[in-house]
């Protein structure tokens, strides 16, 4: 047993606990595993085999029934039974469990990945709208059903639904952060390091594909997808597994939406909605209300009133932020879009009003976690939305720029039908020392950095909505806060 491979285990335990922390972020990662260590150091030392991944225990035959193993990559420990490495009683009981369909009476196998509870198999409910892969039952028996997007929508169990494409994006993040830490710690302690570890989808598939780690238990199957009229209807049988999401693209003229796709990569793309995929459902209620409702707030620092207004979860300004801050402009001529900030500015790299993000600037990385809350240049309460967050405000309103947008002062206006009332402000050119793009486009700061020279911000123009990276001294650009 090498000794190295519990500490990995330890190391993304902690990382995977300290992502069901609150949301705040501060609980810390010795807090969040300290508790564990102990235990998990007796199984360790009474396992007769510990390996990085899943796929690496050997093969369950004869000669091996009853031994156990220890997988570091998710701190878990299995038991050769029956020619198959199970989850051990003790195991089971924990974050991985077994959820019964009482529609049915069919069980699945379910597993906890961060925060989120995910079915481990593809949903199989007989459902209309949906089929058996390449129409054979036995398929359905391994694979689950295919359904349309229409008939995936109201499919799930009780207490469960069709996941957005946020939660597939939380999903990837929380895959992509392990893998930074075995990729990291390998370095460190100078192991070989083969390149498919660094893959998403590796972690994310079912070993039965000859190439999947199946890290987290999530246990993907190539079950393909069903084109309904199409001279060869069934695709990709074996090759990859697409999961409907309950996301619509609303700024398609087509009738698509979105899905997660796991093949020789992993992507999240949009799709007609007439094709049969896959469905994975997620832990939760749905909200049957996901649209919004106004109120306002008084910045207690100059006495300034904004309009607020709540879409989905969030709570948002609904007006740009006016507050007078050093390295903020103002446009005379249009004072209803607020002032322009600096990226320094926005962060308060000062630390006049918290010091999360103190010293954030251009040239500079901060370094700001994904789940800590910067304040920045917001009144209290408030804070500098984080990419992720952008992310959550541009699938709550299906990725539709036109339902964000403001009803006029555009150059082609929008509908405003969730209250964001996104404004035509521009930018404050550095250079020139002017406002540029008046009427066609805005773009809000988030806290969130991609280098020490660029930060992600929401970008909005007469064509799209995107979440994507900026230049930290490209000039200055307006700020939406968004409430703790």
């Amino acid at each position: 047993m090498n000794k190295k491979n519990i500490y990995l285990g330890l190391l993304l335990a902690s990382l995977m606990l300290s992502a069901c922390g609150d949301e705040s972020g501060t609980n810390s990662v010795e807090d969040s595993s300290s508790s564990g260590i102990a235990n998990i150091g007796d199984i360790v030392a009474d396992a007769d085999y510990v390996v990085d991944v899943y796929g690496d225990l050997p093969k369950c035959n004869e000669n091996k029934v009853g031994q156990t193993g220890f997988v570091s990559a998710v701190s878990k420990q299995y038991v050769c039974e029956d020619g198959e490495w199970v989850l051990t009683d003790n195991e089971q009981s924990g974050t991985d469990g077994i959820l019964v369909d009482e529609r049915d009476g069919q069980t699945y196998k379910t597993t906890k990945i961060g925060d989120q509870v995910w079915m481990a198999e593809n949903l199989n409910y007989e459902f209309e709208g949906s089929v058996c892969p390449k129409n054979e039952q036995s398929n359905c028996d391994v694979y689950g059903r295919l359904y349309t997007w229409k008939s995936a929508q109201d499919v799930c169990p009780e207490g469960w639904l069709l996941p957005s494409l946020s939660a597939f994006e939380t999903l990837l993040d929380v895959v992509d952060s392990a893998i930074d830490s075995i990729v990291k710690y390998k370095k460190q302690h100078m192991e070989v390091l083969v390149d498919s570890i660094k893959r998403p989808h590796m972690h994310l598939k079912d070993f039965s594909w000859n190439e999947g780690f199946d890290t987290f238990g999530f246990s993907a199957l190539p079950a393909g997808s069903y084109h309904s009229g199409d001279q060869v209807p069934f695709y990709e049988f074996g090759h990859s597994a697409s999961f409907w999401s309950s996301t619509e693209n609303d700024s398609s003229s087509y009738d698509r939406a979105y899905l997660l796709k796991i093949w020789s990569a992993e992507e999240v793309k949009d799709w007609g909605k007439a094709t049969y995929l896959s469905v994975r459902c997620i832990q939760g209620k749905k909200v049957v209300n996901s649209s919004s409702s106004s109120s306002s707030l008084t910045d207690a620092r100059d006495g300034q009133v904004y309009k607020t207004v709540v879409i989905g979860a969030q709570t948002w300004m609904a007006e740009n932020l006016n507050y007078e801050s050093a390295n903020s402009y103002v446009n005379s001529s249009h004072p209803e879009y607020g002032r322009y900030y600096t990226w320094s500015a926005a962060m308060d790299s000062a630390a006049v009003f918290s010091t999360a993000g103190k010293g954030c600037g251009d040239g500079v990385e901060c370094k700001v976690t994904k789940t800590a809350k910067v304040r920045g240049v917001c009144p209290t309460g408030w804070h500098l939305p984080s990419r992720d967050e952008f992310k959550t405000l541009y699938y709550a309103v299906g990725g539709a720029h036109t339902k964000l947008k403001s009803t006029n002062g555009w150059d082609s206006n929008g509908s405003d039908a969730f209250g964001f009332s996104a404004l035509p402000a521009g930018h404050y050119n550095s250079y020139s020392k002017g406002f540029d793009g008046l009427g066609g486009g805005t773009l809000f700061w988030s806290s969130t950095e991609d280098s020490s020279n660029y930060a992600y911000s929401l970008y909005i123009n007469g064509h799209r909505a995107n979440v994507d990276i900026i230049g930290k001294t490209e000039g200055g650009y307006s700020v939406r806060c968004l409430q703790d």
